[in-house]
């Protein structure tokens, strides 16, 4: 998402991603949305969007993998709004099980090296705000 001056219109073009590519329209408080970080030349900050209600939040997050499927929403990432050491602890995990699927496709490749390997990732996080991320 383009930033463009004028916050109405940052909430406006995430309000209509929802309805094109997520099967739901979450409640968006207008009043406590905001850019995050200082403005740079060719960089896009992220974009703080506060909803009415925790269920909210985690349906959005729920959601946020039709994303992908979408053309209309490359480079567009949804994540949930964590404090400093959850976000650290949530890179570690992500880190480990990098290191950890490398180590097991390895090992599968000297194996068997005709066979493809999926790795599917599922992770569980607490939705401790009712607020999303919007990059």
């Amino acid at each position: 998402m383009r930033e463009v001056d004028g916050i109405d219109h940052d909430i406006d073009t995430f309000c209509k991603l929802c309805e094109t590519c997520l099967p739901i329209k979450p409640a968006v408080v207008r009043q406590r949305c905001r850019r995050i970080g200082r403005k740079a030349d060719g960089m896009t900050r992220p974009l703080l969007i506060s909803l009415s209600s925790e269920s909210s939040a985690a349906e959005l997050l729920q959601c946020v993998p039709l994303l992908r499927q979408s053309p209309d929403a490359e480079g567009i990432h949804i994540n949930a709004d964590l404090r400093p050491a959850e976000a650290l602890a949530a890179f570690q995990a992500r880190e480990r099980r990098s290191a950890e699927s490398e180590s097991t496709s390895m090992a599968r490749s000297v194996t068997n090296s005709a066979s493809s390997t999926v790795v599917f990732q599922a992770c569980s996080s607490v939705f401790p705000k009712e607020t999303a991320t919007c990059t």
